[in-house]
């Protein structure tokens, strides 16, 4: 049977995304974000922190069987914002689902919340203790789903790394090394370079949201890259892949993750949902960098 899907975050970057690919597909689906988007003709503009968010839903949305959850703030400077949004958001959004009798919550979530990586590869029973605002409020954001939603509401909770592709924040590490490469100037590093960071595809992320849709268990997913990949290493493959004559050169700054190594178990995923990266590392860069081209 055809579920009605309820997309939050559908203007970000792993939402619109989510709504090319559920387009494609030809899936009945509703978006929520807080600037208008004539794309999208089920849409509704709404900030999920205002105290009458669910109301203001349910007044204007037929029920839907299962809601995505990916709106977030991410500021690392405000965390009150950070707090109103994926804090008080996400408990509005627990709200609708309750009102709604929701078969099934679908939650972005961050693998970051962990803190520190201490046990390698990292599973989906690593401690959490988190470092920044923004990823305390990730973590808070998961108990709530576990405390505010009925218990006949299905709660899947994805742990996401870094997501790259076309459409990413252009001031993130990956298109900044790019940007380098492609006008030939230094690529300039903290530390040694050795911080070990993990890439996955937005592609990949969007269908592992599409797994969970026939998902009935509640789940804790982590959804990653197949591999974890340096700094230093990332950055001598931008130069290869856009054929750049830059050098790489290493900043008098320190790095306080240098010894940090995203080496991130897909396991469970893999098992439970059927999921498996598609795209390759060096095949999202070679997009990202043909659409900087343009």
């Amino acid at each position: 049977m055809s579920k009605r899907i309820l997309v939050t975050g559908a203007n970000g970057f792993i939402g619109s995304n989510l709504i090319k690919q559920l387009k494609n597909m030809d899936m009945e689906f509703y978006g929520v974000g807080r600037s208008t988007n004539d794309s999208i003709d089920n849409y509704i503009c709404a900030d999920i922190s205002s105290r009458d968010f669910a109301d203001m839903i349910v007044a204007n949305i037929q029920r839907c069987d299962v809601i995505v959850h990916l709106a977030a703030n991410i500021d690392m400077k405000d965390g009150r914002s950070d707090i109103e949004s994926n804090c008080i958001g996400t408990y509005n959004v627990c709200q609708l689902a309750n009102e709604w009798r929701c078969d099934k919550i679908v939650y972005m979530s961050s693998i970051p919340v962990i803190g520190e990586p201490k046990e390698l590869p990292i599973r989906e029973n690593h401690e959490t203790h988190p470092m920044t605002i923004y990823h305390v409020t990730k973590l808070a954001g998961e108990k709530i789903l576990e405390v505010c939603c009925d218990s006949s509401i299905k709660k899947i909770t994805l742990r996401i790394p870094s997501p790259i592709g076309v459409g990413m924040n252009m001031n993130t590490f990956l298109p900044i090394i790019l940007q380098k490469c492609i006008s030939g100037e230094k690529v300039s590093l903290y530390g040694k370079g050795l911080r070990c960071q993990n890439y996955v595809d937005v592609r990949d992320v969007v269908q592992a949201v599409l797994k969970t849709l026939d998902y009935e268990k509640n789940g804790l997913f982590n959804i990653a890259g197949l591999k974890a990949i340096s700094n230093i290493e990332l950055a001598r493959l931008c130069k290869k892949i856009t054929n750049s004559d830059s050098s790489i050169v290493f900043a008098d700054v320190e790095d306080k993750e240098e010894n940090f190594k995203w080496d991130i178990s897909i396991e469970k995923a893999a098992e439970e949902l059927n999921f498996k990266p598609q795209i390759s590392l060096e095949e999202s860069i070679m997009c990202l960098y043909e659409s900087m081209r343009v």
